[in-house]
């Protein structure tokens, strides 16, 4: 239902203004990953609005259990940050705890989202500091499931 109210909503402003009117209710509407890339493609491209929304709405929606794909999450990740580094590092922050890794196909994707070097053995570290299940592979340079399989 908030999905059509907002789609029948002609601008940008009247957008955010109802999400921020709602914003202590966004939980009781049972709002999923997917319902949550539905109302960011209803937002322009310009000026991080995109971002801003997503991470709005991530503050507020206290019901996200369940675990995000990867491919769900580099489509938010590409529609919000405006390969913008600093955005995604800052998106990848927030939602690493509910990302659903399931094989090191998902880690190398997850990895080839960002540019350099340096931010890429960030995301690794944040990976294996939060994922006893997950090692890293240090000759690849990369994550892979642990062989003792924990």
């Amino acid at each position: 239902m908030l999905l059509t109210i907002l789609t029948r909503m002609s601008n940008d402003e009247q957008r955010i203004q109802l999400l921020q009117t709602l914003r202590n209710k966004l939980s009781n509407y049972n709002l999923d990953w997917l319902d949550i890339k539905n109302i960011i493609n209803l937002f322009s491209k310009k000026d991080q609005i995109r971002f801003n929304i997503l991470q709005f709405l991530l503050l507020h929606i206290k019901n996200l259990t369940k675990k995000i794909n990867i491919e769900d999450y580099i489509y938010l990740s590409n529609q919000c940050t405006n390969n913008n580094e600093d955005l995604k590092i800052r998106l990848f922050e927030q939602i690493y705890e509910k990302l659903n890794i399931q094989n090191k196909n998902d880690l190398e994707r997850l990895n080839h989202l960002f540019q350099t070097i340096n931010v890429r053995q960030k995301i690794e570290t944040i990976i294996r500091n939060n994922r006893s299940d997950l090692i890293i592979d240090k000759q690849e340079g990369i994550l892979k499931r642990s062989i003792t399989g924990r």
